[in-house]
């Protein structure tokens, strides 16, 4: 009532008594309540309830928009206020410079009503031009003063858009949703947030899976399949299956390629990979029929021709699949089986330097190291080996290469990631031993080969080195192709195929590895590599950010309002006095009217 009462009269510089007793007479920081509060409902509501608050809670802070305003003239504001309309004006043309200048004329006269909109219109035209740091300056500088304003917070959301800083731009679209009113722009906001989300998790899973980082890849597209159906829906399923592909999960990689195909039954790349899928859980018919149908879409022909020979290979495949020794404790009977003579062992290892060789990593001499102590223990410690530093020395020695390796038999038009070359005695023991290991991939030569990969070939290739031919089951390390269904270690059955081999030879009495063991960071993740054509990495580049969101319906920015001076309780002097009446002087004055003395009465 008494902020009512004051509005009404106009009183709108206000110092006034708080608390009792002792504190009886102070004043709450002489505190003036202002504004141009006539004919404009809300601040006169805004400075009623102020008043209220502050005369029930004396401690209590108001926001610095109600305190405000105290030395500004009605012409001054007034000019605020044409120099914001002018730079709304000028942003809405998309002059934004001039908008900048206009709206900084009207900002010098802080802190006004305008402030608010007079940054947050300041924050969109530093966004439009790119200056990110500005733009999310001003946009604070609006809170700041007016702390109420909620399209700032959605200003900072977009910026941090744009600045491609998604967390950023999550945690101020939901401050904006949790503090906004107006119900069809919250949802609009929830929208582009879920939007942005999506594609942030989109985004890192991607660079994990160009890093090689499928485990990681998995668990961040795991969290936006929640989301469903999206605009981005297609694409998470496609890198999805991609990446549950390579880390050796084939039968969820299947589900997840079906789903992107009921999206986008046009990509190609998907349907090929699922191909490979079926092919990794042995289910050949089914690889067949995905193969055939992948080749009716094919266009170039180079890519048709591999897939047509893939095609008589998976016949092969089948049949290889089905043969009754893989039901076998062991492969001896199909490798025929050969090996070195016991006085080779043990068997001197040169390995040449791989520095200069592209694709080259110091961890690959490591990763020969780790196949070699790996056999030899699963040999039940019967192979030994040593390092020596000159080939002419060695009896077995391996070599990285960074380009394509020659010489390779393609009786089966298969590429191979290795290659071991074996020299025999007339006794047809092993005599001496090549390995070659491609640090590149095979069938792109300018990329280097994932480290997962070259340590699969690594434990292949050194099993051959040691006399295992190759096994017709797909779990076999020594599978004569590759599959994500093998872990990169021997199965039991390779074990008790390297153990039957030399089975007559003694037991060393001590093993040394020379490995260097593993750090847990480090750890060894084997990969297949391609055979064919390799599974296709689903194409991202079309794959854009969210639909730019415009912010919110700006408020509507009123005129001030002129208010007259407020009226004195005290009456005031005239303008005109009239001059006093002078006194007569006694001088001047007429003498007294005579009278005569009383009659006497007569006794």
């Amino acid at each position: 009532m008494i902020g009512a009462s004051l509005a009404g009269t106009g009183n709108y510089s206000y110092s006034y008594p708080v608390g009792t007793g002792q504190k009886q007479g102070k004043y709450y920081k002489n505190l003036k309540i202002v504004g141009l509060i006539k004919g404009d409902k809300s601040l006169k509501l805004r400075f009623s309830l102020a008043l209220a608050t502050l005369l029930l809670f004396p401690g209590f802070e108001l926001p610095s928009v109600l305190c405000q305003e105290s030395s500004l003239s009605y012409q001054a504001l007034q000019k605020v206020y044409q120099s914001y309309l002018l730079g709304d004006s000028e942003a809405g043309k998309g002059h934004y410079q001039s908008a900048i200048n206009a709206l900084n004329k009207a900002a010098a006269s802080d802190p006004t009503r305008y402030s608010g909109p007079i940054h947050c219109r300041l924050a969109e035209c530093y966004r439009q031009l790119k200056d990110n740091a500005r733009a999310a300056a001003e946009a604070r500088k609006c809170l700041a003063l007016d702390p109420g304003y909620d399209e700032a917070y959605y200003e900072l959301g977009l910026i941090a858009w744009q600045a491609k800083r998604y967390e950023d731009c999550i945690r101020h679209l939901e401050k904006y949703i949790a503090v906004s009113k107006d119900s069809a722009s919250k949802a609009a906001a929830r929208q582009f947030l879920d939007e942005v989300y999506v594609f942030s998790k989109f985004k890192s899973a991607n660079d994990h899976i160009s890093g090689g980082r499928y485990a990681q890849a998995v668990r961040e597209l795991d969290q936006v399949v929640k989301y469903d159906p999206s605009r981005y829906s297609a694409a998470v399923h496609k890198s999805l299956a991609y990446a549950l592909g390579r880390m050796g999960s084939p039968e969820r990689a299947i589900k997840e390629g079906q789903k992107a195909l009921a999206l986008d039954p046009s990509d190609k790349a998907t349907v090929y990979n699922t191909v490979i899928a079926y092919q990794d859980i042995a289910d050949f018919d089914a690889a067949i029929t995905w193969l055939n149908r992948y080749l009716t879409m094919e266009t170039d022909s180079e890519r048709r021709r591999s897939a047509a020979t893939f095609l008589v290979e998976l016949k092969e495949d089948r049949k290889q699949y089905n043969n009754s020794n893989n039901k076998k404790a062991d492969y001896m009977a199909q490798m025929g089986g050969s090996h070195w003579a016991v006085s080779a062992f043990p068997l001197k290892v040169f390995i040449h330097p791989g520095s200069g060789v592209k694709g080259y990593r110091k961890e690959y001499d490591n990763y020969i190291l780790d196949a070699f102590d790996t056999w030899c223990r699963d040999s039940g410690q019967k192979l030994s080996y040593e390092l020596v530093d000159d080939p002419e020395k060695a009896n077995l020695t391996v070599r990285f290469q960074g380009t394509e390796l020659k010489g390779i038999a393609r009786a089966d038009h298969r590429l191979k990631a290795g290659l071991t070359n074996l020299r025999y005695n007339q006794a047809r023991e092993i005599q001496k031993a090549d390995i070659y290991i491609l640090t590149v991939q095979a069938f792109a030569l300018d990329q280097p080969v994932e480290k997962g990969v070259c340590a699969s070939v690594c434990m292949h290739e050194v099993g051959h080195a040691l006399g295992l031919g190759h096994s017709t089951y797909i779990y076999d390390v020594m599978y004569f192709r590759s599959s994500s269904k093998q872990t990169g270690r021997p199965t039991t059955r390779d074990r008790a195929t390297i153990a039957r081999l030399y089975a007559s030879y003694p037991v060393l009495a001590e093993f040394k590895p020379r490995a260097k063991p593993v750090g847990s960071g480090e750890k060894i993740t084997y990969l297949p590599p391609p055979t064919f054509l390799p599974p296709a990495r689903p194409k991202t580049d079309k794959v854009l950010p969210p639909t730019f969101l415009p912010p919110p319906k700006k408020r509507k920015v009123s005129a001030p309002v002129f208010t007259p001076p407020p009226r004195s309780s005290t009456p005031q002097r005239p303008t005109f006095l009239p001059p006093p009446r002078k006194e007569k002087s006694e001088s001047k004055q007429r003498p007294p009217i005579f009278l005569p003395p009383p009659v006497r009465s007569s006794k």
